[in-house]
């Protein structure tokens, strides 16, 4: 013999859900896809001078040439109204003057886990030992606020570096 079906008040489930669809479609209104492009103003060595607005310093921005088909990551290191001084991060051969800068909103960040014990990687954390990729889920800004050393636990147990003047430093 089959249970019976409880009734189902459809009416009063749509009731209790239009507030908070009200809500999701006016927080939708207010985000901002558009991206922020500007344009490369100049290149001198390994500064790159552009026109963006709204960045801020240490903002992660591509430099994009749709002419070659380059992409390449820079990081904000100056601003002066609506220009911005830009470092790349890689090699500027094969950017061109064409080449558009894409503000990210997104600043640096490493990932951190014991998977990156004893391995080599270079400055994007990409490994360079040959033992394959590092397979770490966490990260952290890569500039972050310096802890307050008067909060900090005393040292218990140094961590001998075998070089006297580190270790006479790190004491």
């Amino acid at each position: 013999m089959r249970k019976p079906v409880p009734e189902h008040n459809a009416d009063a489930d749509t009731r209790a859900l239009v507030p908070a669809i009200s809500s999701l479609r006016a927080a939708a209104k207010r985000i901002d896809t558009r991206a922020v492009r500007g344009r490369i103003t100049r290149a001198i060595g390994t500064l790159v001078h552009a026109v963006l607005p709204d960045t801020r310093i240490g903002e992660l921005c591509l430099l994009e040439d749709p002419r070659t088909g380059l992409s390449l990551e820079a990081e904000v290191i100056g601003l002066s109204g609506d220009g911005v001084l830009l470092t790349p991060i890689g090699d500027l051969v094969g950017l061109s003057s064409r080449a558009e800068v894409v503000a990210t909103g997104r600043m640096r960040e490493v990932p951190v886990g014991g998977d990156l014990l004893g391995r080599v990687i270079d400055s994007r954390c990409r490994p360079l030992d040959g033992k394959g990729e590092i397979k770490t889920v966490e990260t952290r800004p890569l500039h972050g606020r310096a802890p307050n050393p008067m909060t900090r636990r005393m040292i218990e147990r140094p961590f001998p570096l075998g070089v006297r003047v580190l270790d006479g430093l790190l004491t």
